[in-house]
């Protein structure tokens, strides 16, 4: 059985039909006909691979369920589909990050074949995470060791410069309070992994400043690495960053980096929040 597909769509015939299309490619398929279920069964079902929903449903809409597979610990992928496009729905489905927008009717080959390659692209981003959060764990267990490891690993190196300004102990902006010896944040009652702490610290530090991919990765983890492999490895810390800060707080300049933005600074700026 290949991955596994939620669709949701209100008109049951159409959905009997896209339903069937996808098991006779021997997808696994869950069929829902309202919003609220889909949505449920997304936050308690963590084996979906991708949704296919409809954008117009009689109780909610497309949008929302898409907004809400994005924000979960481990984010689902959704294609959306519309009888009628228009620029604003467009829009609202890129703002949420759907992986892509079809009109209805849509052939069966073009739903399975566009199903394919959003489920490839994922396997692939995936898979080049887990390697990069592989060499960055080998690294740090040669330097642990003792043993300089720039020569066994090309692409990373030692960073030379102290990653945090020992000057003081705590840091604090607005509500935020780091503390530097025990590294430990105060935050609304969350609980920070220490990879989360670090990058929150970096960013705390250059609050207002945008620290790109490389700079983010070099001050929390202590290595140097490519531009889009640091992308990477950060993607799911950043998306785990952002569940547990206020909405605003947290900006992404797309293709650069990212940066912390205390609240009182919000009206001035106008970065995407789209990573």
């Amino acid at each position: 059985m290949r991955a596994t597909i939620c669709i949701v769509e209100d008109d049951t015939n159409l959905l009997r039909s896209i339903s069937a299309i996808f098991e006779q490619a021997q997808y696994q398929v869950i069929a829902w006909t309202s919003a609220r279920d889909a949505i449920a069964c997304l936050q308690s079902q963590p084996a979906i691979d991708l949704v296919l929903s409809d954008i117009v449903l009689g109780d909610g809409d497309g949008v929302t369920i898409a907004q809400i597979a994005r924000q979960l610990p481990r984010p689902v992928e959704v294609i959306l589909l519309t009888g009628y496009g228009n620029l604003q729905s467009a829009i609202s489905a890129l703002r949420v990050g759907v992986a892509d927008y079809l009109l209805k009717p849509c052939p069966p080959q073009v739903l399975l074949s566009t199903v394919e390659q959003v489920l490839e692209r994922q396997r692939r981003a995936q898979e080049k995470e887990q390697f990069v959060e592989v060499v960055i764990q080998a690294a740090q267990r040669l330097q642990a060791r003792g043993i300089n490891h720039s020569d066994r690993l090309p692409q990373t190196s030692v960073n030379t410069a102290s990653a945090r300004s020992p000057e003081t102990r705590f840091l604090t902006i607005n509500n935020l309070r780091f503390d530097r010896f025990t590294h430990r944040v105060a935050l609304h009652g969350q609980d920070l992994t220490p990879t989360e702490y670090n990058l929150l610290l970096s960013l705390a530090e250059m609050q207002g400043q945008v620290l790109t991919y490389r700079d983010l990765v070099e001050r929390a983890y202590g290595y140097t690495i490519e531009s889009e492999a640091a992308r990477v490895l950060l993607k799911s810390h950043i998306h785990n960053l952002r569940l547990k800060l206020p909405p605003a707080w947290l900006k992404s300049v797309r293709g650069v980096g990212y940066l912390l933005v205390p609240p009182e600074s919000e009206p001035f700026l106008n970065y995407s929040d789209l990573a």
